[in-house]
């Protein structure tokens, strides 16, 4: 049974164009045995609505994702080693080479130009990838972003050469 949280989402939030889901090691945890009830939801609502999902890819779900991906291919993953705490992940893996990925973890402008380089290492050449590096772009004595920090970022992961460190 799907949680109520998720059932209002989908049907009130049409203007989204793609909804995340996490679902093992924060959030809800879809057992195994759910692989098919996630599944229907997911083809249910690729032609209802204008949405994607994103599940997240880590140690602990990739046999659960590569299991899903026998039922479905319309979900993009998200990399994310701390469940989206914001730590610096220790490596990056491509799970799937054919579909679209994001990569979190501790991503900033202080670091978004060594990261992208190891993210190329196991990245399909001709794929392009999404970064999620929310925590790092918030002013630091509140939750609003800072457009400073954004605007470095963004620079950063453009121009990938060096970058002010002083951040």
């Amino acid at each position: 049974m799907l949680p109520n949280e998720i059932a209002y989402l989908l049907n009130n939030l049409n203007d989204f164009t793609r909804v995340q889901l996490n679902v093992i090691g924060s959030g809800y945890k879809f057992e195994r045995d759910e692989l098919f009830t996630l599944s229907n939801l997911i083809e249910s609502q690729k032609d209802e609505k204008s949405f994607k999902f994103i599940l997240p890819a880590n140690l602990q779900s990739i046999k659960f994702l590569r299991g899903l991906r026998n039922y479905t291919k319309y979900f993009d993953v998200l990399y994310d080693s701390s469940f989206g705490k914001g730590i610096q992940a220790n490596n990056f893996f491509s799970l799937f080479p054919d579909q679209l990925q994001g990569y979190a973890g501790g991503l900033g402008p202080e670091n978004i130009q060594e990261k992208l380089e190891e993210i190329d290492k196991v990245q399909p050449c001709a794929l392009p990838i999404w970064v999620d590096a929310e925590n790092k772009l918030k002013n630091d004595n509140c939750n609003t972003l800072d457009l400073n920090k954004a605007k470095i970022f963004a620079t950063n992961a453009l121009t990938r050469n060096d970058y002010d460190k002083s951040l």
